[in-house]
């Protein structure tokens, strides 16, 4: 398996070259969808100064993280005030449930997102 800063190595490579093609926001998070769980796994393994340090190594990467966190929240608030499109469809069970906010502000604050290590 691939180590925290392979994977973020790839993943700034991914978003840089998506954006290099004018893609951005929404769209960007389209194509990288199958990264997330990569992400997910670096938010549960990195500590937060190994993760501020892939930031700050990996701009891309951290751009990713951090539109992550914004569809995440936005999710939420659909959820909250009924207006998401899929809200009548019950949750999974864990772990097949939506993974956790992957809070991109970690990288800058050192909060922890899933309250492991």
């Amino acid at each position: 398996m691939p180590d925290a800063s392979q994977i973020a190595a790839t993943i700034n490579l991914r978003v840089r070259q998506l954006e290099a093609q004018g893609i951005t926001g929404i769209a960007l998070a389209n194509h990288m969808i199958g990264h997330m769980q990569e992400l997910h796994g670096i938010y549960n393994t990195a500590s937060d100064q190994a993760l501020r340090d892939l930031c700050r190594r990996f701009p891309g990467f951290e751009r990713y993280a951090r539109l992550m966190e914004e569809v995440s929240e936005q999710n939420q608030a659909m959820v909250v005030s009924g207006t998401h499109p899929y809200g009548d469809l019950p949750e999974l069970p864990e772990p097949q449930g939506a993974l956790p906010s992957c809070d991109a502000r970690r990288c800058r604050a050192g909060a922890r997102v899933s309250g492991r290590r």
